[in-house]
Formats: structure tokens, sequence, C-alpha cells
């Protein structure tokens, strides 16, 4: 049990933070670079636990600014020394347009009225209910049953075991479903009342089934993979 919750737990403080993309939009998103740039199924393995690892401050409590760092383009990801490292810029660099898009997006204008001043949260928690719809994460479970060894160099082995069961809860589990467990886990989970929490996890999925949350979703996401192509060669 005591597990359960610290996974639960975890995967809200991570949603809560900001205009970073969700684990598991992250994860599609890292497949799909792998599809242009990456040529065999262990890089691709380990591009994915790259591009995963940089919110395991959450778990190893150090500064952003260790993990994320401004990108200047997919240039800067291909020429990593590491397909590992390619990976960790690869989630700052997903992050920068997902904030560029849901800026100019006014999407929060819908967000807001369901939203008790979370409105980031929200998003980023209908964000990954849709996404579920269509993508199934568990593909890559089996990549997180052991250490990479460039993870240890921000975090001890403990606290990657800790991280990467958190990772392979959301890959199992709909966040309405880790909305509502953790509903009954915390008080006050993450700035979000408990009670708030139990009515997103019902409406969630309702929310996921409205046109204009299942656009967003779509344009978002095609937005960041047009900007993928462009860096292919022509």
């Amino acid at each position: 049990m005591a597990g359960i919750k610290f996974s639960v737990l975890i995967v809200l403080a991570i949603f809560k933070i900001g205009m970073a993309a969700g684990p598991m939009t992250h994860l599609y998103l890292g497949e799909k670079y792998c599809s242009y740039h990456i040529d065999s199924h262990e890089k691709t393995e380990e591009f994915l636990v790259g591009t995963l690892y940089p919110d395991i401050r959450y778990v190893a409590h150090f500064p952003r600014e260790k993990t994320h760092s401004q990108v200047s383009g997919l240039d800067e990801v291909s020429k990593c020394p590491s397909v590992f490292q390619s990976g960790v810029k690869f989630h700052s660099w997903v992050d920068q347009f997902r904030e560029e898009f849901v800026e100019k997006s006014g999407i929060y204008e819908f967000v807001i009225p369901y939203a008790k001043g979370k409105e980031a949260t929200l998003l980023k928690f209908i964000e990954e209910e849709i996404l579920a719809n269509h993508y199934d994460g568990r593909t890559w479970s089996g990549s997180f049953d052991h250490i990479h060894h460039e993870e240890l160099e921000f975090a001890s082995e403990e606290q990657i075991r800790k991280w990467h069961s958190m990772i392979q809860y959301c890959m199992g589990y709909r966040i309405s479903w880790l909305t509502w467990a953790a509903s009954y886990l915390t008080s006050h989970g993450f700035g979000v009342s408990c009670e708030v929490l139990y009515e997103w996890s019902y409406l969630l999925p309702e929310l996921a089934n409205d046109p204009r949350f299942q656009t967003h979703v779509g344009d978002l996401l095609s937005f960041i993979e047009e900007k993928m192509e462009e860096s292919l060669p022509k």
C-alpha cells in the first residue's frame, strides 16, 4: 500500500508543475522522434528512458535546471554524446514547444470553468486522459525494469527504482484512475484538495470526449511532430 501511495502522489506532483508535458505525452513524442532518428530497438529504449528521466527530480529533490535546459533545436538533441543524453535534451525541447503552443491556443478558456484555479494541472490531466484512448505506453514498460548507468549521475539506485515504478504506474493506469486513488490517499495532494481530485476523476473521462479538447490534443501533437519533421534532411 505504501508503494502505491508513493507512486500515485509523485504522479500528481509531476502534473502540478508548470507548463511541462505529462509523462505519457513525453513517451509518445519520444517514440515518434525515434521513428525518425533512431535505428535500433535497444537505442530507442535508451532514448525513452532518457526522455522521461528529467522529472526524476520530484523523487531526488534537485533543482529543475539540473536536468532541464534551453534547447536550441533538434540538432542539439541529435549531437549529444549518448542516446540517453539525447533523450534528456528532447524532454526539454518538447516542454518548450508545448508551452509555446498552449500559450497561443486559448485552450485555458475552456479549462478554467472546471479547474478550481488549477487550470495548468487539469489541462495536463485532460491531455493524458485523451492520449490514453489512442496510445498504450505499456509497450515500453520493460525498459524501466533495469537501471541505465547514466541515471546514476543525478540519483541513487533507490530513487531510480521508485521513479521507474512511478513511470510504470503511468503506463498501466489512466490519470482519471490515479486522481481517484489519490483523493483517498491524501487530504491535500500537491495543492489540489481531495474533494477536487475526486471530482476530476469522474470529470476527466467526460472532458476527454469533448471535441474541443480532442482537437487541442490532436493539434498539439501535430504541431510538435511537424517541428520534428522540419529537422529531417530534405
